[in-house]
Protein backbone atom coordinates (compact mmCIF):
# COMPACT_ATOMS: atom_id res chain seq x y z
CA UNK A 1 0.00 0.00 0.00
CA UNK A 2 1.58 3.40 -0.86
CA UNK A 3 1.54 6.39 1.12
CA UNK A 4 -0.55 9.15 0.38
CA UNK A 5 1.43 12.46 -0.71
CA UNK A 6 1.37 14.62 1.44
CA UNK A 7 -0.93 18.13 0.88
CA UNK A 8 0.27 21.16 0.61
CA UNK A 9 -1.51 24.28 1.83
CA UNK A 10 -2.90 26.02 -0.97
CA UNK A 11 -0.32 29.59 0.14
CA UNK A 12 2.54 27.71 0.29
CA UNK A 13 1.90 25.76 -3.12
CA UNK A 14 1.05 29.44 -4.28
CA UNK A 15 4.23 30.87 -2.70
CA UNK A 16 6.49 28.81 -4.03
CA UNK A 17 5.16 29.20 -8.05
CA UNK A 18 5.94 32.50 -6.97
CA UNK A 19 9.31 32.06 -6.49
CA UNK A 20 9.86 29.45 -8.98
CA UNK A 21 8.70 31.74 -12.03
CA UNK A 22 11.18 34.25 -10.50
CA UNK A 23 14.17 32.27 -10.74
CA UNK A 24 13.33 31.02 -14.37
CA UNK A 25 13.18 34.87 -15.01
CA UNK A 26 16.03 36.16 -13.16
CA UNK A 27 17.90 33.03 -14.60
CA UNK A 28 16.90 34.00 -18.13
CA UNK A 29 17.69 37.51 -17.96
CA UNK A 30 21.39 36.73 -16.28
CA UNK A 31 21.91 34.25 -19.85
CA UNK A 32 20.75 37.00 -21.99
CA UNK A 33 22.95 39.63 -20.17
CA UNK A 34 25.53 37.81 -20.34
CA UNK A 35 25.22 36.79 -24.29
CA UNK A 36 24.87 40.67 -25.38
CA UNK A 37 28.31 40.82 -23.48
CA UNK A 38 29.44 38.43 -25.30
CA UNK A 39 28.95 39.73 -28.85
CA UNK A 40 30.82 43.05 -27.36
CA UNK A 41 33.95 41.24 -26.49
CA UNK A 42 34.44 39.61 -30.29
CA UNK A 43 34.34 43.41 -31.73
CA UNK A 44 37.49 44.09 -33.36
CA UNK A 45 39.78 46.87 -31.91
CA UNK A 46 40.32 49.74 -34.93
CA UNK A 47 44.40 49.47 -35.39
CA UNK A 48 46.81 52.92 -36.65
CA UNK A 49 49.44 55.04 -36.50
CA UNK A 50 47.76 58.06 -37.04
CA UNK A 51 43.84 59.47 -37.05
CA UNK A 52 43.46 58.38 -40.85
CA UNK A 53 44.84 54.66 -41.04
CA UNK A 54 42.72 54.28 -37.82
CA UNK A 55 39.44 55.34 -39.43
CA UNK A 56 40.43 53.35 -42.36
CA UNK A 57 40.58 50.57 -40.24
CA UNK A 58 37.75 50.91 -38.67
CA UNK A 59 35.69 51.20 -41.93
CA UNK A 60 37.51 47.74 -42.71
CA UNK A 61 35.65 46.27 -39.90
CA UNK A 62 32.31 47.42 -40.79
CA UNK A 63 30.77 44.29 -41.45
CA UNK A 64 31.94 42.66 -37.65
CA UNK A 65 30.13 46.25 -36.50
CA UNK A 66 26.89 45.89 -38.71
CA UNK A 67 26.70 41.85 -37.26
CA UNK A 68 27.07 43.08 -33.64
CA UNK A 69 24.18 45.74 -34.08
CA UNK A 70 21.78 42.71 -36.08
CA UNK A 71 22.77 40.08 -32.91
CA UNK A 72 22.19 43.51 -30.72
CA UNK A 73 18.76 43.70 -32.18
CA UNK A 74 17.70 40.66 -32.25
CA UNK A 75 18.89 39.74 -28.64
CA UNK A 76 16.94 42.50 -27.50
CA UNK A 77 14.11 41.65 -28.76
CA UNK A 78 14.06 38.09 -27.82
CA UNK A 79 14.32 39.69 -23.97
CA UNK A 80 11.68 41.87 -24.84
CA UNK A 81 9.65 39.19 -25.59
CA UNK A 82 10.62 37.05 -22.67
CA UNK A 83 9.65 40.00 -20.48
CA UNK A 84 6.15 40.61 -22.19
CA UNK A 85 5.32 36.95 -21.55
CA UNK A 86 6.28 36.07 -18.39
CA UNK A 87 4.47 39.38 -16.69
CA UNK A 88 1.43 37.39 -16.88
CA UNK A 89 3.08 33.69 -16.34
CA UNK A 90 1.84 33.03 -12.39
CA UNK A 91 3.48 29.21 -12.39
CA UNK A 92 5.98 26.88 -14.58
CA UNK A 93 6.33 23.33 -14.84
CA UNK A 94 9.05 21.09 -16.15
CA UNK A 95 8.01 21.35 -20.03
CA UNK A 96 8.01 25.17 -19.93
CA UNK A 97 11.83 25.18 -18.03
CA UNK A 98 13.05 22.71 -20.60
CA UNK A 99 11.50 24.98 -23.75
CA UNK A 100 13.01 27.78 -21.96
CA UNK A 101 16.08 26.30 -21.76
CA UNK A 102 16.45 25.11 -25.30
CA UNK A 103 15.34 29.18 -26.20
CA UNK A 104 18.20 29.96 -24.15
CA UNK A 105 20.08 27.85 -26.01
CA UNK A 106 19.34 29.71 -29.09
CA UNK A 107 19.98 32.89 -27.36
CA UNK A 108 23.62 31.52 -26.11
CA UNK A 109 24.80 30.11 -29.62
CA UNK A 110 23.97 34.02 -31.57
CA UNK A 111 27.25 35.00 -30.82
CA UNK A 112 29.06 32.23 -31.43
CA UNK A 113 26.74 32.44 -35.42
CA UNK A 114 27.53 35.90 -35.30
CA UNK A 115 31.28 35.31 -35.53
CA UNK A 116 30.70 32.81 -38.02
CA UNK A 117 28.86 35.32 -40.21
CA UNK A 118 31.39 37.74 -40.46
CA UNK A 119 34.27 35.54 -40.24
CA UNK A 120 36.54 34.82 -43.28
CA UNK A 121 36.95 30.97 -43.00
CA UNK A 122 32.90 29.87 -44.02
CA UNK A 123 31.12 30.33 -47.27
CA UNK A 124 28.82 32.66 -47.48
CA UNK A 125 25.34 30.98 -47.67
CA UNK A 126 26.17 28.50 -44.95
CA UNK A 127 27.25 31.31 -42.70
CA UNK A 128 24.18 32.50 -43.16
CA UNK A 129 22.27 29.46 -43.31
CA UNK A 130 23.47 28.87 -39.98
CA UNK A 131 22.37 32.49 -38.29
CA UNK A 132 19.04 32.82 -39.86
CA UNK A 133 18.59 29.23 -39.03
CA UNK A 134 19.13 29.62 -35.53
CA UNK A 135 17.03 32.63 -35.33
CA UNK A 136 14.25 30.89 -36.74
CA UNK A 137 14.47 27.97 -34.56
CA UNK A 138 14.52 30.30 -31.73
CA UNK A 139 11.19 32.09 -32.41
CA UNK A 140 9.61 28.68 -33.04
CA UNK A 141 10.83 27.77 -29.35
CA UNK A 142 9.32 31.22 -27.90
CA UNK A 143 6.00 30.53 -30.05
CA UNK A 144 5.91 26.64 -28.43
CA UNK A 145 6.71 28.16 -24.81
CA UNK A 146 4.01 30.50 -25.46
CA UNK A 147 1.32 27.59 -27.08
CA UNK A 148 2.39 25.60 -23.61
CA UNK A 149 1.84 28.34 -20.82
CA UNK A 150 -1.59 28.74 -22.62
CA UNK A 151 -2.61 25.84 -23.44
CA UNK A 152 -2.02 24.62 -19.71
CA UNK A 153 -3.57 27.55 -18.25
CA UNK A 154 -0.26 29.24 -16.22
CA UNK A 155 -1.54 32.41 -16.64
CA UNK A 156 -3.43 35.18 -14.16
CA UNK A 157 -7.43 34.34 -14.33
CA UNK A 158 -7.09 37.94 -15.27
CA UNK A 159 -5.65 37.77 -18.24
CA UNK A 160 -8.09 38.26 -21.13
CA UNK A 161 -8.75 36.05 -23.88
CA UNK A 162 -6.24 36.49 -26.82
CA UNK A 163 -3.43 38.21 -24.92
CA UNK A 164 -1.14 36.03 -26.64
CA UNK A 165 -2.33 36.20 -30.01
CA UNK A 166 0.22 39.02 -31.19
CA UNK A 167 3.10 37.24 -29.23
CA UNK A 168 2.12 34.50 -31.02
CA UNK A 169 1.97 35.71 -34.55
CA UNK A 170 4.98 38.10 -34.05
CA UNK A 171 7.27 35.26 -33.34
CA UNK A 172 5.92 32.85 -36.75
CA UNK A 173 6.49 35.75 -38.95
CA UNK A 174 9.79 36.71 -37.83
CA UNK A 175 10.84 32.70 -37.87
CA UNK A 176 9.24 32.66 -41.53
CA UNK A 177 11.14 35.88 -42.57
CA UNK A 178 14.16 34.22 -40.97
CA UNK A 179 13.72 30.82 -42.90
CA UNK A 180 12.72 32.45 -46.57
CA UNK A 181 16.35 34.50 -46.33
CA UNK A 182 17.88 31.01 -46.41
CA UNK A 183 17.62 29.97 -49.77
CA UNK A 184 18.37 33.79 -51.06
CA UNK A 185 21.38 33.78 -49.23
CA UNK A 186 22.86 31.14 -51.99
CA UNK A 187 22.16 33.31 -54.73
CA UNK A 188 23.19 37.06 -53.14
CA UNK A 189 24.23 38.80 -50.26
CA UNK A 190 20.96 40.77 -50.84
CA UNK A 191 19.79 38.10 -48.56
CA UNK A 192 20.52 40.92 -45.92
CA UNK A 193 18.03 43.26 -47.21
CA UNK A 194 15.24 40.81 -46.33
CA UNK A 195 16.15 40.97 -42.49
CA UNK A 196 16.33 44.66 -42.82
CA UNK A 197 12.58 44.70 -44.08
CA UNK A 198 11.82 42.33 -41.51
CA UNK A 199 9.20 44.53 -39.45
CA UNK A 200 7.39 45.26 -42.13
CA UNK A 201 7.08 41.97 -43.93
CA UNK A 202 6.71 40.72 -40.27
CA UNK A 203 3.46 42.93 -39.96
CA UNK A 204 2.12 41.55 -43.24
CA UNK A 205 2.79 37.81 -42.09
CA UNK A 206 1.25 38.48 -38.88
CA UNK A 207 -1.61 40.31 -40.56
CA UNK A 208 -2.41 37.05 -42.83
CA UNK A 209 -1.87 34.66 -39.69
CA UNK A 210 -4.02 36.18 -37.24
CA UNK A 211 -6.79 36.08 -39.76
CA UNK A 212 -6.57 32.21 -39.24
CA UNK A 213 -5.38 31.89 -35.84
CA UNK A 214 -8.45 30.86 -33.48
CA UNK A 215 -8.93 32.52 -30.32
CA UNK A 216 -8.14 31.83 -26.87
CA UNK A 217 -11.82 32.18 -25.32
CA UNK A 218 -13.03 31.52 -22.02
CA UNK A 219 -13.80 27.81 -22.65
CA UNK A 220 -10.70 27.06 -22.89
CA UNK A 221 -9.61 28.48 -19.96
CA UNK A 222 -11.78 26.79 -17.77
CA UNK A 223 -10.39 23.51 -18.71
CA UNK A 224 -8.31 22.35 -15.26
CA UNK A 225 -4.63 22.70 -15.15
CA UNK A 226 -2.07 20.36 -16.37
CA UNK A 227 0.15 19.41 -13.49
Amino acid sequence: MSAERPTIPAEVEEEGNKIATERLVFFSDAVIAIAITLLALELPIPVGGSATESWSSFRGHFDDYLAFLISFVVIANAWFGHHWLYRYVRRVHRRVAGLNMIWLLTIIVTPFATRVLVGDDTAFPMAFTLYAGLQAVSQLTFVAIILTIRHDHLVAAEVPPGTFNRGITRSLSMAIVFLISIPIAYRSHWAFALWAANGYIGRMIAYALTRRQPRYDQAERSKPAAS
